[in-house]
């Protein structure tokens, strides 16, 4: 794991043995870690050989990715402050591995007790726009996790949230497939009909799901097996 915050005019990069359990992350062991930085638009690369590492920045107040381009084989936890710095234009300017790493890294530091879930709710609210399947099956782990961990008012309130990521995303996407379009946007049709009538508990998602279903019994082969098996996991959910 390697953990990175400013420090004045730095940025300070440390690693530790990533895990769950205080036994774990106690490990001294050190790494050699070339680390992909980049910082605004300028790109540059450090060896991170040592516990701690300080590099000096131009612009102390610009977005920071660590691990840019996604080539190295660990995880990065940014302090709230460069987390907060990661959104809206500076989001979609990412590639998509860096936003995958970035929501799939903010999951497993929840997981481990390291962020908050008001954090890292936080950080999916800023995915509305995004259209890569990759980084929707990240996003909907991270949802699909959450919805394990509440229950009641807190689970009503977890679902309006999932439901304001979601359906902007299927509205631009649209349920009718188009002629011609690729695989993976069938696939993220699917995911996101799912993920809207079930982790969602959108009732109008899954009305519309049991129509496809029922024209799909009626008619095989009408309704894309994508959808159908989207309405399928909606219809047994419910």
């Amino acid at each position: 794991l390697v953990t990175a915050r400013i420090d004045g005019r730095d940025l300070v990069l440390t690693q530790q043995r990533i895990g769950y359990d205080e036994a774990t992350t106690s490990d001294p062991a050190v790494w050699m870690v070339p680390v992909h930085l980049r910082v605004g638009t300028t790109a540059t690369t450090v060896l991170l050989d040592q516990p701690t590492l300080s590099v000096a920045l131009d612009d102390p107040e610009a977005p920071v990715v660590a691990n840019a381009g996604g080539h190295g084989f660990w995880r990065v936890a940014y302090s709230a402050d460069l987390l907060n710095r990661l959104r809206g234009p500076a989001l979609a300017a990412l590639d998509p591995v860096e936003r995958y790493n970035l929501v799939d890294d903010a999951w497993n530091a929840t997981v481990a007790g390291r962020l908050g879930t008001a954090d890292m709710l936080g950080l999916l609210r800023g995915f509305g726009d995004e259209d890569d399947l990759s980084v929707w099956q990240a996003i909907m782990a991270a949802f699909n996790g959450l919805s394990r961990l509440v229950s009641g008012d807190e689970l009503a309130a977890l679902r309006a949230e999932v439901r304001s990521v979601v359906a902007p995303a299927l509205d631009r996407l649209g349920w009718v497939p188009v002629e011609g379009e690729g695989e993976r946007q069938g696939k993220l049709r699917g995911l996101l009909v799912a993920a809207l009538a079930v982790t969602g508990a959108d009732a109008a998602a899954t009305a519309r799901c049991a129509e496809l279903l029922a024209q799909h019994d009626a008619s095989p082969g009408t309704v894309h097996p994508e959808l159908v098996a989207a309405a399928t996991t909606a219809v047994a959910a419910s």
